[in-house]
């Protein structure tokens, strides 16, 4: 039994390191662009997250290289990964925004339209013809959804939220803490500053003493001279 145990976790160390191996390769072939296949990876990278498509591929190989190194699947449900998940968000839909504004000024944008262009530079993308732009398929229905419930001025707002609330989650760091570090530090330069107002005030008033000094010990050596004369 003790055996057929050790084989078995054997041989899930070895499956587990394999998908690490594969996503690796999957990240190099499409970061460097090797032919079609690359073509077809940067293509479904492009379609999910528009300009963050290199990012997804490096995210990607990240992966792959921590199944290697431990020898098992990543936890991708951790509090500081949502929260990253939630930074992208905010941040695909914002740059799908960009989008939103030129196909339309008002708040009756449709999915159809916003998706045709999409996957027209998509396939621009694809056949090297431009630079993609927006944030994707992903991008495109966050940003859709949301300038149809909160207007496009709203959705700016949203997306702005939804950044902030992912880097609490990922960082740890609360606003309130930001704000107590921001007031320490105002403290702190307050302080600096008038102590060294201080001490520029306490300089100008030992060299106007040590100025009086050396006038009314000139005056005296001179009275001195002029009475043996």
């Amino acid at each position: 039994k003790k055996k057929v145990r050790k084989d078995t976790k054997k041989d899930n160390h070895a499956r587990v390191e394999i998908y690490g191996i594969l996503l690796i390769l999957v990240a190099i072939i499409g970061g460097c662009r090797f032919g079609i296949l690359a073509d077809i990876i940067d293509g479904f990278a492009g379609f999910l997250v528009g300009v963050l498509w290199s990012v997804f591929l490096i995210i990607i190989g990240i992966i792959g290289g921590y199944m290697i190194v431990k020898r098992k699947k990543p936890d991708l449900l951790t509090s500081k990964l949502v929260g990253l998940y939630i930074i992208v968000l905010g941040v695909l839909c914002l740059f799908h925004l960009g989008y939103i504004r030129e196909l339309s000024t008002d708040n009756n944008i449709g999915y159809g339209i916003v998706f045709e262009e999409t996957f027209e530079n998509l396939n621009n993308f694809i056949d090297g013809n431009m630079d993609i732009q927006g944030g994707g398929m992903i991008g495109a229905l966050l940003s859709v959804s949301l300038v149809k419930l909160v207007s496009l001025n709203g959705a700016n707002i949203v997306s702005i939220v939804l950044i902030i609330c992912g880097l609490i989650m990922f960082t740890g760091i609360t606003i309130y803490d930001v704000i107590k570090s921001l007031k320490k530090g105002v403290e702190k330069t307050v302080k600096g500053t008038i102590k060294l107002t201080h001490k520029v005030k306490d300089k100008e008033h030992i060299k106007k003493v040590e100025d009086e000094y050396e006038k009314d010990d000139k005056i005296v050596v001179y009275s001195h001279i002029l009475q043996q004369a």
